[in-house]
């Protein structure tokens, strides 16, 4: 705002409501002679909500307090940067967190798979145990993808491109939110380009990306009421591949394509 509209309002005008209370305390504190640090909120010209850190100074003329100074440094920016801060560290302790789990779970999935075929190796079982130990064997394969690709997710690294398979990248980002998507009974479509060629990039960069885009659409559909569906599509366009996500029902704004060149 400008000196012009600023000068002649009262200081607790400009305020948020809700933080209108405390800095009144904090103004009576500082008129009884006492220096004052606080917090405030505050909106700008255009109504965002602001931050601001807060120095009420009393002054004092002939030994009696006959006014206050209040200075005002904005600190929104600081504040966003110490919260994305404080995300990336709570995702760090995720991914470590995520890759004891996997490794945990590895050794058990090794041994089932293990036995599994040792099982289906000998003679005696029954068609519906044979088929019975075909599921177990293939479910416990399925449950060590996933776990491998946990891992491979959580694992820090450095940008590093290389022949990358879009199509499998799709497949990978979408085992890990399988559990998810069935659980809020979210039916998955994929309709990818067997044609499709490698393309140059960083295929744990673009899986990110992906998951988020899988994630979002997730979140949209879990409350609607009518037929859920998301829809994996890739294609290639003159010189780019195309991943397009699409989100049923129709009226739901559908995910932007992204291309990799």
């Amino acid at each position: 705002r400008s000196r012009g509209e600023l000068f002649g309002m009262r200081f607790v005008d400009v305020i948020e409501p809700s933080d209108r209370d405390a800095a009144w305390s904090h103004f009576e504190a500082t008129l009884r002679g006492e220096r004052v640090r606080g917090e405030i909120r505050y909106r700008d010209a255009q109504e965002a909500l602001r931050v601001g850190s807060v120095t009420m100074t009393p002054i004092v003329e002939e030994g009696r307090v006959t006014g206050c100074l209040g200075i005002v440094r904005d600190m929104t920016e600081e504040r966003m940067l110490a919260e994305q801060l404080l995300q990336r560290e709570k995702l760090a302790a995720v991914g470590q967190l995520v890759s004891g789990v996997a490794h945990e779970l590895n050794n058990p999935l090794a041994g089932i798979m293990a036995f599994s075929q040792l099982m289906l190796a000998m003679s005696g079982a029954t068609p519906d145990q044979q088929d019975a130990l075909v599921t177990i064997h293939k479910e416990a394969k399925r449950a060590a993808k996933i776990v491998s690709n946990l891992l491979i997710f959580a694992r820090q690294r450095h940008p590093e491109r290389s022949e990358a398979d879009l199509n499998q990248v799709l497949q990978d980002t979408l085992e890990l939110r399988r559990y998810s998507l069935r659980t809020h009974q979210i039916e998955v479509e994929t309709d990818y380009d067997p044609e499709l060629p490698l393309t140059w990039a960083d295929a744990f960069q673009l899986q990110q990306v992906i998951l988020n885009l899988l994630t979002n659409a997730e979140q949209v559909l879990r409350n609607h009421g009518g037929e859920k569906r998301i829809t994996l599509r890739t294609r290639r366009g003159a010189n780019s591949l195309r991943y397009m996500p699409e989100r049923i029902p129709t009226g739901i704004a559908t995910t932007r394509p992204i291309a990799v060149r």
